[in-house]
């Protein structure tokens, strides 16, 4: 096995900074490409290339482990090959995701609008007074904010003529 995945795999930090930097260099620009290209932005290119490095780390390194070649051509195309894949199936996830947002998104009924708009209260208020007396009809338009009192023009129009 390769002497780096031997040292990532006993635990070694320094040997995992190496793998990463090996991994951004080979790996990293490809997946960017590959997210940005699908649709998705700057920053979602970047969380997939983290996203797709610690593959290599979850599960006891069950990826890691899978690598058997012995050269940096084999490791560098291994690193490739399958971080590809990765955020091959990584961007599947997402525009699934999307998918179901966007329709979620679609399925909930617009709001209502809370309460009466001032047509529908003054219709209200002209059928009320067919029925209630002046005086419980003028409370109940101040009540509604509707100005119970003639416009202003007839109120200056009458004081002028009186």
């Amino acid at each position: 096995m390769y002497p780096l995945i031997e040292q990532c795999l006993a635990g070694d930090e320094h040997a995992w900074d190496k793998l990463r930097h090996v991994y951004d260099h080979f790996a990293g620009q490809p997946i960017r490409r590959l997210v940005q290209s699908a649709g998705f932005d700057a920053n979602e290119a970047d969380d997939v290339a983290c996203d797709v490095f610690e593959q290599f780390w979850i599960n006891d390194h069950r990826k890691l482990r899978t690598f058997g070649g012995s050269t940096d051509a084999e490791l560098h195309n291994w690193l490739v090959h399958s971080a590809i894949n990765l955020a091959r199936n990584y961007i599947k996830r997402l525009w699934r995701a999307r998918k179901r947002e966007r329709a979620r998104r679609k399925s909930v009924p617009r709001p209502r609008r809370d309460g009466p708009t001032e047509r529908e209260v003054t219709t209200f208020l002209t059928d009320l007074e067919k029925v209630l007396s002046m005086d419980k009809v003028s409370r109940l338009r101040e009540l509604a904010g509707l100005d119970s009192s003639p416009p202003e023009s007839d109120r200056d129009g009458a004081a002028r003529d009186a």
